[in-house]
């Protein structure tokens, strides 16, 4: 902060005028003004006592409160300088080092001809680059210029809100997790990301069909009627076991679960499986069972009561 006195006597001694002499020199300071087109603003204090003492109001200037520039604004063209044909304009340096040191100054040809026209009004800050520009006409045309004369400067621009697009299709389940994602459109560096919690489910247990083909030969079934009982077993079992194989899947708890062997069975058993055509009374069954259990289902139901003989 800067205090400028007006008079010599000002400059030469200072603020300690106010206590050297009995009366006060200068009086209170009075209110800041606006800031001008350099940002700088100013406040005053009048002078109280008069000369020798003081002959001017003391003067103090500050940036504080202001804008923060690097350059003032343009001053007027000058007169046409006859040798060069040119004449400037200079912007007082602000800031002071080490944005700048001396003020700047533009040219431009003078004389009877104008070769561009006014600077038109700067561009918008380009968000790439930082920088905005304005542009002259050229007037005069070729060969004093061919283009408008283009001038650039470095500008801010103000921070973007953070803005995302729409969210994508969820990913596949990996351990257990699940992730989406919504590119960024402004404001933000990274897409925006969600994950949550997701199961895959196990894959179906393969249905275990029974082996529907029976082990005798293919002509077992050619006789009308069967030539013995079982082959009509197998024959009726196979006929059935190509239309509803999923009646015959093992269960644990089957009718004709390993565990019951053949002694548990009867053929009585079997034929109301054939009658019944579900897998309550049919799971387990095949052709191998009936093959090795025959006989004895027929003893089972002979004791029973269900066959007259124990040969059938």
């Amino acid at each position: 902060m800067k205090v400028l006195p007006l008079t010599l006597v000002g400059s030469s001694m200072g603020a300690g005028l106010f206590n050297f002499f009995p009366n006060r020199i200068w009086g209170s300071w009075g209110r800041w003004s606006d800031c001008d087109g350099n940002q700088q603003r100013t406040r005053q204090a009048p002078c109280l006592s008069g000369l020798p003492y003081c002959q001017n109001p003391l003067i103090e200037r500050t940036t504080e409160g202001c804008k923060r520039v690097t350059w003032g604004q343009w001053g007027n063209w000058g007169l046409c300088n006859p040798r060069t044909r040119q004449r400037q304009r200079m912007a007082p340096c602000i800031a002071g080092k080490p944005d700048c040191y001396n003020p700047l100054i533009e040219r431009m040809p003078c004389g009877e001809q104008r070769i561009w026209g006014e600077w038109q009004s700067w561009s918008i800050c380009d968000v790439q680059t930082k920088q905005r520009s304005r542009q002259a006409a050229c007037l005069a045309g070729a060969p004093q210029c061919n283009n408008d004369l283009i001038e650039r400067e470095d500008c801010d621009m103000p921070p973007q809100p953070e803005t995302w697009g729409s969210w994508g299709a969820w990913s596949t389940c990996s351990n257990g997790r699940t992730v989406r994602t919504a590119p960024c459109l402004a404001g933000c560096a990274s897409p925006l990301m969600e994950t949550k919690d997701c199961y895959t489910p196990l894959p179906p247990r393969p249905v275990v069909l029974p082996q529907c083909a029976i082990t005798v030969s293919s002509d077992i079934c050619a006789t009308n009627p069967p030539v013995t009982e079982l082959n009509g077993a197998l024959c009726a079992f196979n006929t059935l076991c190509v239309k509803k194989p999923e009646i015959f899947r093992p269960t644990m708890f089957a009718p004709f679960a390993p565990y019951k062997s053949c002694g548990l069975s009867t053929i009585h058993h079997m034929q109301r499986c054939l009658a019944s055509q579900s897998l309550m009374k049919c799971s387990g069954l095949n052709a191998a069972t009936i093959n090795n259990c025959w006989s004895l289902w027929k003893r089972n139901d002979y004791w029973m009561g269900n066959i007259l003989t124990p040969q059938g």
